[in-house]
């Protein structure tokens, strides 16, 4: 009998050393590097991927649709945990499977108009923490860039009625697909927009990466 599609153990983060040689020096890039080897390690631990997704979507700006990268995360946590630590979702965050997960990719130059360094990440993050972390701190500085609108381009909160519970967590990135393109990688085709007060469409974006549902609705 099936008891649980989930696996206890910890993914482990790749260095910051390793990060910083790979180029990665913004949230937006700590997010997206975070996703995609999060869903690489589900996919062999032989775990559904469809928690962690990242699509390409289109925003509506004066000049025209825009295409955007969003990255919408469902990860379970520890109740009891969660609920002790005063609602800590960090600390709380329950491990999908173990391993080191490695980057395979070809570094990328380093971010053009970064007006936001990447942070300093707490110590001993595993990689699912690593990823909501950076999605928590881009929030912050998206809140308050723009504090009419800041949820419609992302948001973290915690579905405890979900089974198990989990962290639910969306943000929306600026891409630059013909970077995307010439490169052929997917980290430098992800560009800063913490600064930008944009109006986003309700279309439903092709899938870059990932399946078309979503754990949890």
């Amino acid at each position: 009998m099936l008891i649980s599609i989930f696996v206890y153990f910890t993914m482990e983060l790749i260095t910051k050393s390793e990060r910083d040689l790979i180029g990665i020096d913004s949230l937006e890039r700590a997010i997206t590097l975070g996703a995609l080897l999060v869903r690489k390690g589900l996919k062999l631990a032989e775990l559904p991927t469809n928690s962690v997704l990242l699509y390409q979507d289109f925003t509506n700006t004066p000049e025209g649709r825009k295409p955007n990268l969003t990255c919408e995360v469902k990860i379970p946590y520890n109740q009891p945990t969660f609920l002790g630590l005063g609602a800590d979702f960090l600390e709380a965050i329950t491990p999908f499977s173990s391993n080191l997960i490695s980057y395979d990719g070809d570094a990328v130059p380093p971010t053009e108009n970064n007006f936001y360094p990447l942070p300093s990440e707490p110590e001993n993050l595993s990689l699912e923490k690593y990823l909501v972390w950076a999605m928590s701190e881009w929030i912050i500085i998206n809140k308050a860039n723009n504090p009419e609108n800041w949820n419609v381009t992302g948001y973290l909160s915690f579905l405890e009625e979900a089974n198990p519970a989990v962290v639910s967590a969306k943000v929306i990135l600026n891409f630059d697909y013909t970077k995307y393109l010439h490169s052929k990688n997917v980290l430098a085709g992800v560009i800063p927009n913490l600064s930008l007060e944009q109006e986003f469409t309700t279309l439903v974006g092709e899938a870059l990466f990932g399946d078309s549902f979503f754990v949890g609705n």
